[in-house]
């Protein structure tokens, strides 16, 4: 109700607390779940009070629970707020696997930056979409100049058929091949340069 106490609760939100719905009744939410003598900071119920419209909120409970909250207004007969429903989601596992994930990406990058050869990311037309430092220090260029664009006028003219031919060899039953061909560095040399493409 307007004075955060719960008037009701289904059974899923009692068995969360290790009580019946009967012993809810009449108790204020920021009490029973988190142990507070006054309201969450952020409360989503209080801003739904304030705003008249749906509010979301994410809450890590006292055993570290995340807790995806979604609190909606109630009306009585005449359109005005009486209370408001809530509805939580226990979001613990699906937020410790992004987590997870960013750690994992941010670790792979770290160890892509640091490799001393040249690794890139391209469409199928060339163009790229990543690359580490060391191929921007190879050729001169930041990665800006670099992401979407083709590497192509890196590679010299007479070569620039057979990467091609090679490229549009790669497919499921051969997804990994090897190449050699010359390209121009940042100084203007012409080198060659060994590549190890995958689809």
């Amino acid at each position: 109700n307007m004075d955060l106490k719960i008037i009701w609760t289904n059974r899923a939100a009692a068995m969360a607390l290790d009580m019946e719905p009967d012993d809810m009744v009449g108790k204020y939410c920021y009490k029973l779940q988190y142990h507070r003598n006054s309201p969450c900071k952020g409360c989503p119920v209080q801003r739904v009070f304030k705003s008249g419209t749906p509010q979301q909120s994410e809450m890590t409970t006292p055993g570290s629970a995340i807790l995806s909250v979604m609190a909606y207004p109630a009306y009585d007969e005449n359109g005005v707020i009486i209370g408001a429903v809530e509805v939580g989601k226990d979001i613990t596992n699906r937020r410790m696997a992004e987590d997870s994930l960013q750690r994992s990406e941010a670790n792979y990058r770290a160890i892509i930056e640091e490799y001393a050869g040249l690794i890139c990311r391209f469409k199928p037309d060339g163009t790229l979409s990543f690359v580490n430092e060391a191929y921007c220090r190879y050729f001169g260029k930041k990665r800006g100049e670099l992401i979407g664009h083709t590497f192509m006028p890196f590679i010299l003219e007479e070569e620039r058929k057979n990467v091609e031919k090679h490229l549009h060899s790669l497919n499921q039953e051969n997804p990994v091949g090897e190449i050699e061909h010359r390209v121009t560095d940042a100084k203007g040399n012409i080198r060659w340069l060994r590549w190890i493409n995958q689809l």
